[in-house]
C-alpha cells in the first residue's frame, strides 16, 4: 500500500472546518488569549465557506483565503540489514477446494493417504463408503494425512477426502520513509493568516491519534513564514507554512504460488 497523504491531510482539514462552522464558539476556547476582534473575525472566515483547501500552488485570487498542501520532501530510509519489512503476517493466499479419492497405505507404521494438491488449508471430512473418518494432519506441505483404523479403514481402502488448499498468495514487502508535508496559509490579511496558521495547528494536532491509526508515525510539527508572492501584486498575499513531518511504510505486492512436488532421478521426492 503506498499512502496518499494528501488526501488524508484534506480530508482531515474540511472535516475540522466543517465541524468548527457548526460550533463556531470553539474558536473562543481555542483562541483565548486572543482579542475579541481577532477571534469575531476568524469565526467570520470559517463560517461564511469562503476558506478553501487546495492541492499545490494557489493558481489564482479566486483561491484565496485558503490552505495549500504541499510536498516539502520524501526521502527513502538507509537501507540496512532487515530493513525491508515481509514476513508470514504480511501473506495473503488464494485457495481452492477439491474432491478426490485417495488410497490409504502405511507411513511410519500409521495408517496415512497423501492428497494431490498441496499445502493444505482446510480438510473439511474424509468418508469411507460414506462414512465419517477420523483423521489427523500430518505434513500439510507434504499432503499426508492420518487416518484411524478403529472406524475400520484399511490399507489400500479407497476413501474419499474434502479440503481446501492454498493455490497461492501475495506477500508484503515495502520501505520506510521519512515525509514532510507544508501546508501553507495564505490570505490577504497579515493578521488573518496569523490566526487561521494557529488554528491550522489545532486541527492536526487534535487529529494526531487518528493519523497514527492510518500509518503516519513519528509525527512533528513546524512553522514558518515566507515572502510575499510576486504573481499576486499588488495585492499584497501573506504565507505562513505549517510543516508536518512523518514516518510512513509504503509496501507492494509479490504474488506466488506453490510448488505440488518435485521429482529426483524420476521418482516423486517428499522433502
Amino acid at each position: 500500500m503506498i499512502p496518499i497523504i494528501e488526501n488524508l491531510l484534506t480530508e482531515i482539514i474540511e472535516t475540522r472546518l466543517k465541524y468548527i462552522k457548526t460550533n463556531p464558539d470553539i474558536v473562543d476556547r481555542i483562541f483565548s488569549q486572543a482579542t475579541v476582534t481577532m477571534r469575531s473575525r476568524l469565526k467570520e472566515y470559517v463560517t461564511s465557506g469562503t476558506l478553501k483547501v487546495v492541492r499545490g500552488f494557489p493558481n489564482d485570487r479566486a483561491s484565496l483565503p485558503c490552505f495549500a498542501i504541499m510536498l516539502g520532501g520524501e526521502r527513502e530510509q538507509e537501507k540496512s540489514l532487515g530493513s525491508l519489512f515481509s514476513g508470514e503476517d504480511d501473506e495473503d493466499y488464494t485457495t481452492s477446494s477439491a474432491i478426490e479419492q485417495a488410497i490409504v497405505t502405511r507411513k511410519d507404521k500409521r495408517l496415512v493417504i497423501q492428497i494431490k494438491n498441496k499445502p493444505i488449508e482446510l480438510i473439511n471430512s474424509i468418508t469411507l463408503s460414506g462414512s465419517q473418518v477420523s483423521f489427523e494432519l500430518i505434513n500439510e506441505k507434504l499432503g499426508y494425512i492420518a487416518v484411524d483404523e478403529e472406524d475400520g479403514v484399511e490399507f489400500g481402502d479407497t476413501v474419499e477426502v474434502s479440503y481446501s488448499y492454498r493455490v497461492g498468495g501475495m506477500e508484503s514487502y515495502g520501505s520506510l520513509f521519512n515525509t514532510q508535508y507544508r501546508v501553507e496559509t495564505w490570505t490577504n490579511n497579515g493578521d488573518l493568516t496569523v490566526m487561521l496558521y494557529h488554528l491550522l495547528k489545532w486541527i492536526l494536532l487534535s487529529a494526531r491519534d487518528y493519523m497514527e491509526e492510518q500509518g503516519l508515525s513519528l509525527q512533528t510539527l513546524g512553522g514558518l513564514d515566507f515572502e510575499p508572492v510576486p504573481e499576486y501584486f499588488p495585492e499584497l498575499v501573506y504565507r505562513r507554512a505549517l510543516t508536518f513531518e512523518c514516518l510512513t511504510e509504503n509496501s507492494f505486492g509479490v504474488e506466488f504460488g506453490y510448488i505440488q512436488g518435485f521429482e529426483v532421478n524420476g521418482k516423486l521426492g517428499e522433502e
